[in-house]
């Protein structure tokens, strides 16, 4: 139980043993989406990297596959990396596309394979 403690404390992946640290999924898709608004704004995601706050208050830097524009909108992607957990989902691209909508809210919406 530690381990869950630990991980929504930090957002990083706990390894089942003390081997090397990974990222969760929702790190991994928060810092796409993060990619994807910033290239929408206009900013050029050069190096394909991002950095994000977690919750216990430090910032990691995560890789970014890709970050583009496309014709409504921009897209970037995010590689998973569970560290050492053996997690089904490592290893994963984790896509984000961030578009202009009709409205001044935020909103999300849930892929496939997500929620």
């Amino acid at each position: 139980m530690a381990n869950r403690k630990e991980q929504a404390k930090t957002g990083k992946a706990a390894a089942m043993s003390n081997g090397r640290l990974g990222y969760t999924t929702g790190a991994c898709a928060a810092a796409a989406a993060k990619a994807a608004l910033r290239c929408l704004l206009g900013e050029d995601i050069q190096p394909l990297e991002i950095e994000m706050p977690f919750p216990g208050g430090e910032r990691h830097t995560l890789p970014v596959v890709f970050a583009s524009r496309r014709d409504h909108g921009a897209e970037a992607a995010v590689r998973k990396d569970a560290g050492d957990d053996p997690d089904i989902t490592n290893g994963s691209v984790i896509l984000a596309f961030a578009e202009w909508g009709e409205c001044e809210d935020v909103a999300f919406a849930a892929g496939d394979g997500v929620g």
